[in-house]
């Protein structure tokens, strides 16, 4: 990270299109057992929406219907 200090930039998310609210765990934790379910997998715990999540990060997403 030293490398990047001397340069001002912003980190770039693009949003998914699954229109969950990521913010509310219980919405997001719940996506992630359907999902992982639907590929035979099981989801234990709690999740987080990276990069997105992450402090600095800029999230963008399309709002076009």
């Amino acid at each position: 990270m030293l490398f990047f200090s001397s340069f001002v930039f912003s980190v770039v998310a693009s949003a998914g299109n699954d229109s969950i609210d990521v913010s509310n765990k219980s919405v997001l934790n719940n996506f992630l057992k359907k999902k992982y379910a639907e590929e035979g997998k099981t989801f234990n715990g709690g999740g987080i929406e990276a990069p997105g999540e992450l402090p600095g990060v800029v999230t963008v997403y399309n709002a076009v219907k």
